[in-house]
């Protein structure tokens, strides 16, 4: 089951362990309309953005920062729509 129409905004997100999945933040399976904005993020294992998996649509990555998110800014897998990403600092 998914989510969708969902804002995730004002976070504050550090040392997520692993480099699979040990992102700060997952727009995942079955979601749509989702919008990450105004978030800061460092020291994560897996890096700042996971974006997967199966009917994934309309995501919009916008204002965030990262910092010191390590082995990827971005894993995207599996079929994603209309992913959006601007005017983010890394």
């Amino acid at each position: 089951m998914g989510f969708d129409n969902t804002l995730i905004q004002f976070n504050e997100v550090s040392g997520v362990k692993g480099m699979k999945d040990g992102q700060a933040f997952d727009s995942d399976a079955y979601t749509s309309n989702t919008t990450f904005q105004y978030n800061y993020t460092h020291d994560n294992d897996g890096g700042f953005m996971l974006v997967c998996c199966f009917e994934n649509k309309g995501t919009v990555i916008r204002y965030n920062i990262s910092q010191n998110d390590r082995t990827r800014l971005f894993h995207m897998a599996g079929s994603n729509e209309d992913v959006r990403i601007y005017n983010n600092v890394f």
